[in-house]
């Protein structure tokens, strides 16, 4: 066993930090369909997973996690998905950015 030091402890906390907020990379995404909304482009949703994710206008994706596949219904009838995401998905659901590989 190794002995316990400030140092080991912080590099224990960075490295976790990192692995739980860095981007994963994505090739072939799952299908997303086209919405209508000022700042989401598409959406997507795998059942078996429970994964959401949103593409927004900027580019960039989005993979909510444990999304009800209720929510994402409810997404897709709503007046405004925009407003629905705000209020329903946004900051109520554990997501990661997902980057684009690029394939040479």
């Amino acid at each position: 066993m190794s002995e316990f030091s400030l140092n080991n402890f912080q590099n224990y906390i960075i490295t976790n930090y990192y692995l739980l907020t860095a981007p994963i990379s994505y090739g072939d995404s799952m299908e997303r369909q086209p919405v209508q909304s000022c700042n989401l482009k598409s959406v997507g949703y795998d059942n078996t997973l429970k994964n959401l994710e949103i593409e927004f206008h900027s580019g960039l994706v989005y993979q909510y996690q444990n999304v009800p596949s209720q929510i994402y219904a409810n997404l897709l009838s709503a007046q405004s998905t925009g407003t629905f995401f705000t209020d329903k998905i946004k900051n109520r659901y554990r997501s990661k950015r997902l980057d684009k590989v690029t394939v040479q």
